[in-house]
């Protein structure tokens, strides 16, 4: 047995039993999941990426007619993930039916595997197919368009996670704790397997790159990024699905009156209920207190007072601090421990800063 095949050997037994330690941790997490259908969905699936390898390994002939019939599996997957990304981000998500065609696309072309005859496609056992498009078009075509289709929910999914983390702050005030952190690098890693998918379908095609393994290749490149895909969403994490209209808040158009009132109400809130003292506080949780649409006041403290919610509450914060600090012997480190503050250098300087700034509005008026 060759390296290559002894490697090829371990990866898909090993990428096997990573799959069974998967289906292990989402039985015992699957309540902390927000999007556990989506993932139950793609748990049940994933097997099939490599369907086509086990067949080939274990040289089981009598099955040689499934052979390819699976390949749109991995744009279902894709879809399954994206749904639950977006539920960890969007508290209403909307969806687009477009979402769902290049999976419709795909196992469409899908079928048209049933032109190449058995016989041929027991070669697959010794060998991929290479060049000679016109007799493998139906291989080629469909690889091809899952490799399209991996990479197009790649990009979304990466996009969903930036679109978040962009508005952070606009809707919670400690973001430390509500960051999706490395599932975006497994998202760059699968838009990396879907460049990778189709320049090497498109070699295999015309030829340029006559490697007689270039299916399997594809098969257990496609299934390990989604398997770190799914080992990524099925780890429990502290999100604040966003409450925001972004259109609206884009906009930033809201009449006056409705702005001030929503506006006086949070500033009364803020100081009556001491809010600001709560870590872990999100605009929507406030909005519940305030009685008043999240967008509006995010909106309301963008237009009237050029902030974000995260910076108009850590403007309480310091004040704060400052009078904690000035009016008793409290140590530094223990205000900013109470405020969820990193360090007291921290504190140091947005204390300093926010003087700076307190001082200059004072002076403008």
């Amino acid at each position: 047995m060759t390296s290559l095949s002894v490697i090829y050997s371990y990866s898909l037994m090993a990428s096997s039993a990573f799959w069974g330690v998967l289906v292990i941790k989402f039985w015992a997490t699957h309540e902390k999941l927000p999007g556990r259908h989506w993932l139950l969905i793609a748990g049940l699936l994933w097997p099939l990426l490599i369907f086509d390898e086990w067949i080939k390994y274990t040289e089981f002939t009598a099955m040689v007619w499934a052979l390819g019939a699976s390949d749109f599996i991995a744009p279902v997957l894709m879809v399954c993930c994206y749904r639950a990304i977006t539920l960890l981000v969007l508290e209403k998500p909307t969806y687009h039916r477009l979402l769902w065609l290049p999976v419709i696309a795909t196992a469409l072309l899908q079928s048209t595997l049933i032109f190449i005859p058995v016989a041929l496609r027991e070669t697959w056992f010794e060998a991929a197919p290479s060049g000679s498009p016109v007799t493998w078009w139906p291989l080629y075509s469909v690889n091809l368009l899952v490799g399209f289709s991996v990479l197009f929910y790649s990009i979304l999914m990466a996009e969903r996670i930036q679109h978040y983390h962009r508005y952070l702050g606009e809707q919670v005030v400690d973001t430390g704790q509500y960051r999706i952190r490395r599932l975006s690098g497994v998202a760059g890693t699968c838009v990396g397997a879907g460049f990778a998918s189709i320049l090497l379908v498109t070699a295999a095609t015309f030829g340029f790159f006559p490697v007689d393994f270039w299916q399997s290749l594809q098969h257990m490149l496609m299934a390990l990024v989604i398997l770190l895909l799914l080992a990524g969403l099925t780890t429990p994490r502290q999100t604040s699905p966003s409450p925001l209209d972004y259109e609206r808040l884009e906009a930033g158009a809201a009449p006056e009156p409705e702005m001030l009132d929503a506006l006086q109400r949070a500033e009364q809130l803020i100081i009556d209920e001491k809010l600001y003292k709560k870590l872990g506080l999100t605009l929507k949780q406030f909005c519940v207190h305030a009685r008043t649409d999240p967008t509006l006041l995010a909106i309301s403290l963008r237009v009237l007072r050029q902030k974000s919610f995260r910076m108009w509450v850590f403007s309480y914060r310091l004040e704060y601090a400052k009078k904690v600090l000035l009016r008793t012997d409290t140590s530094i480190s223990k205000v900013s421990r109470r405020l969820g503050i990193p360090s007291d250098t921290v504190l140091s300087d947005a204390l300093a800063k926010y003087a700076k700034q307190t001082s200059a509005v004072k002076n403008t008026v």
